[in-house]
């Protein structure tokens, strides 16, 4: 109940969801910083903090370093160039992946730092490699950070939503222990790649629907809380229905689709 309070409670205004992209920049540029650090100084707790789970690949934490990177010299200087070179950047290097993915081709490798600690690992039969739903993830926020700039919010905040779709996926599929769900995305690419679309969203927060959701009028404070519930109630149904049954990943992901179906119904 208190968290219920604590969301419907007046502090979920445009301008204080604003203040938060800061900080969630901020944790995006550590994270990616880190994660290149323990390439660099051979320490794979940086990069693999799980063990013999999914890798944060290199490529990954410069995307969303540059993403980061775009954002906060976006929110410093709105008439900026820079933001657009950056985001355009990450969206190549995402870009040569999804077209490596789809071809069979090797282009990213061309430019992959640290191949010898990314070989070592693959060779050791641990996974290391930047997955086709991470590249898509960070592409799509990669044009959601140009639209920004370019002072396209709305379009911005429904490209950001549609990239937090991926990491939240990634998230539910650790929680259900599902990897059909998560693929070679790491579970804290996930988290910091949904901390990295509510940055955006939240540097959008003054326009469109988000605007709506965020008002402090009584359609706000339902809103709210209906999109809460859309989540969190198909969460833990799903996740009963999984536990309680031989699940395939297949059943399971049908699962999901369908409590989120009735979800977005409800909403």
């Amino acid at each position: 109940m208190q968290i219920l309070k604590k969301f419907t409670n007046p502090w979920f205004t445009s301008e204080n969801v604003m203040s938060l992209s800061a900080p969630l920049i901020g944790m995006c540029v550590v994270f990616s910083c880190l994660a290149l650090l323990g390439y660099l100084c051979g320490i794979e707790l940086l990069y693999r903090p799980l063990g013999y789970d999914e890798a944060t690949h290199p490529l990954t934490a410069i995307s969303i370093f540059l993403i980061a990177l775009a954002m906060w010299f976006g929110r410093k200087s709105p008439t900026s160039f820079s933001p657009y070179i950056m985001a355009l950047v990450a969206a190549l290097i995402v870009g040569f992946r999804l077209i490596d993915f789809y071809f069979s081709l090797t282009l990213s490798e061309i430019f992959t730092p640290f191949k010898a600690q990314v070989a070592a690992d693959i060779q050791s039969g641990k996974s290391n490699a930047m997955g086709v739903n991470t590249a898509v993830m960070l592409f799509i926020m990669a044009a959601a950070v140009v639209f920004k700039q370019a002072n396209k919010l709305v379009v911005s905040q429904l490209l950001a939503f549609i990239s937090l779709a991926i990491p939240v996926t990634s998230l539910t599929g650790y929680a259900y222990n599902i990897s059909a769900f998560y693929g070679q995305m790491s579970e804290p690419t996930s988290i910091f790649g949904c901390a990295l679309g509510i940055s955006i969203l939240a540097a959008t927060a003054n326009a469109g629907g988000l605007k709506a959701i965020l008002s402090t009028h009584s359609g706000g404070t339902i809103a709210r809380v209906q999109a809460l519930a859309c989540y969190l109630i198909p969460l833990l149904l799903g996740f009963l229905v999984i536990k309680s049954f031989n699940t395939t990943a297949q059943q399971a992901y049908l699962v999901f689709m369908w409590w989120q179906f009735v979800g977005l119904l409800s909403s």
